[in-house]
């Protein structure tokens, strides 16, 4: 049985909040070289120290795939892109995309509602403002746990799952939608 946190390199609180000002430079920076456009920020939800290996950024690709293929069934337009797949505190993209704030959070919400990768993805949407869209101001309800389906902040922060059993929900994600396609493409 896979354990897709058997390897990595266990990550502090202080490379995690590095981590995430790197992020909002990039996402200034991007936001300041294209004055029209939006930003689509994606990561991993993953909790605990273990935020990025292979069989995590298998995950990162798989989903990033299928967000990428909504986008361009939407006819939205990438016009930038940072992508880092190999980050040590987990992999990431930030996408440049010619497209309205309200239309990519549409967008991002099926993604993370509907797919099975997408429930453990965070999509933020960033407008040209520098105004981070929520799913609640476009008349969405708040996130969904990926264990319980109850408020997701409202489970995390009163940390109501063990980290085992999160831990075996991703597993089962990872058995379910990466080893399933390994298996489909060695045939």
């Amino acid at each position: 049985m896979i354990d897709i946190f058997s390897q990595g390199e266990p990550q502090t609180v202080i490379t995690v909040l590095a981590n995430k000002d790197w992020r909002k430079q990039q996402q200034q920076f991007l936001l300041r070289q294209n004055q029209h456009a939006t930003l689509l920020s994606l990561k991993l939800n993953i909790p605990g120290s273990i935020k990025n290996n292979d069989y995590l950024s298998n995950l990162f690709v798989q989903g990033y795939q299928q967000i990428s293929k909504q986008l361009k069934l939407a006819n939205c337009i990438v016009i930038d892109k940072v992508l880092q797949i190999k980050r040590a505190t987990g992999p990431e993209a930030i996408l440049v995309i010619d497209t309205a704030g309200e239309q990519l959070k549409k967008i991002s919400i099926q993604f993370e509602d509907e797919s099975k990768l997408g429930r453990i993805f965070d999509v933020d949407v960033i407008t040209q403002n520098n105004t981070q869209l929520s799913r609640t101001q476009l008349g969405y309800s708040p996130r969904s746990c990926y264990v319980c389906g109850a408020n997701a902040k409202v489970c995390a922060r009163s940390q109501c799952h063990s980290m085992q059993l999160i831990k075996n929900f991703l597993n089962k994600i990872y058995r379910d939608e990466i080893s399933q396609n390994e298996i489909k493409n060695n045939c």
